[in-house]
């Protein structure tokens, strides 16, 4: 936990990099982006990972991932590009 000396020492840098004027910009825009981000934890939005095409796309011999493909020679990936 920081104490007080270090606290002012820190203003006193984020003032003369910033300016006053601009110091209520900042604080504003970090408690929008603090709110946002609260709000987008809440309204975690769900994730549909079903594959495209289903069961067409397993019958119209496209590779799926975690599939073992026959059709890749193993010698082809050992060789060095």
């Amino acid at each position: 936990m920081p104490n007080i000396t270090e606290l002012v020492l820190i203003a006193m840098i984020v003032m003369l990099t910033f300016g006053v004027g601009k110091l209520p910009n900042i604080a504003t825009a970090l408690g929008r982006a603090r709110a946002d981000f609260k709000k987008g934890l809440a309204e975690a939005e769900p994730v549909d990972i079903t594959p495209e095409g289903g069961a067409k796309a397993e019958a119209d011999g496209e590779r799926k991932p975690g599939r073992f493909d026959q059709k890749v020679d193993d010698a082809e990936l050992d060789e060095p590009a």
